[in-house]
């Protein structure tokens, strides 16, 4: 195969964009505050929320794009 990307490298990558999207949308929503460090602990458990979530539709999908 010369340069053409295969299926399976578009499907890698159209995934790792989406759940970087997914990452990025929690903590826009999730996070309040810059002034510390570190997250507070609602920050946290949202941010958590949100992601497992996020993996969740991602799996839907994949159960659906392969029909499994």
């Amino acid at each position: 195969m010369d340069n053409a990307i295969s299926t399976f490298e578009a499907y890698q990558q159209a995934t790792a964009r989406f759940m970087q999207e997914g990452v990025d949308a929690c903590v826009t929503h999730c996070v309040t505050s810059y002034e510390h460090k570190e997250l507070s602990l609602t920050e946290k458990n949202c941010v958590n929320t949100c992601y497992k979530k996020q993996v969740e539709i991602a799996d839907r999908v994949a159960s659906m794009m392969t029909g499994k």
